[in-house]
């Protein structure tokens, strides 16, 4: 229970320190996988449907690669810099709370060009994802 509300404090906090650009990055990473879907469209040309398929999903996975190598490290560098990783030390929390609530906030700023991007390659390549 004590980790859930850790989390759950955490994550709100990580969200007030970053509020202030948490919508232009998303914006940026929005606008990053719709140009990766569009671009190899036209770089290819005419794209069958197993093509247009692995680019729609491959710009799915390279927004949670970019998120999960990219921001999360640059996340804790800039809290460390700042001293939120120090202050967040010497508090009674756990790592693993602040760690997920890391996560969490990157996956909220991941997930939107994630779905974006299904849908355009959906739209744009009229593909369907039947399961």
């Amino acid at each position: 229970m004590k980790l859930l509300q850790d989390y759950y404090h955490l994550t709100k906090m990580q969200l007030l320190a970053l509020r202030s650009a948490f919508i232009i990055i998303s914006v940026v990473n929005i606008g990053f996988i719709a140009g990766f879907v569009y671009g190899f469209g036209f770089l290819f040309g005419d794209v069958p449907d197993a093509t247009a398929l692995y680019i729609t999903v491959g710009s799915a996975t390279n927004a949670l690669i970019v998120g999960g190598l990219v921001m999360l490290p640059q996340f804790l560098a800039q809290a460390k810099e700042e001293g939120r990783l120090d202050y967040i030390r010497s508090l009674p929390v756990s790592r693993e709370a602040y760690l997920l609530a890391n996560i969490t906030v990157i996956a909220g700023i991941v997930l939107p060009g994630i779905v974006l991007a299904l849908i355009t390659g959906g739209t744009r390549y009229g593909i369907s994802f039947d399961i």
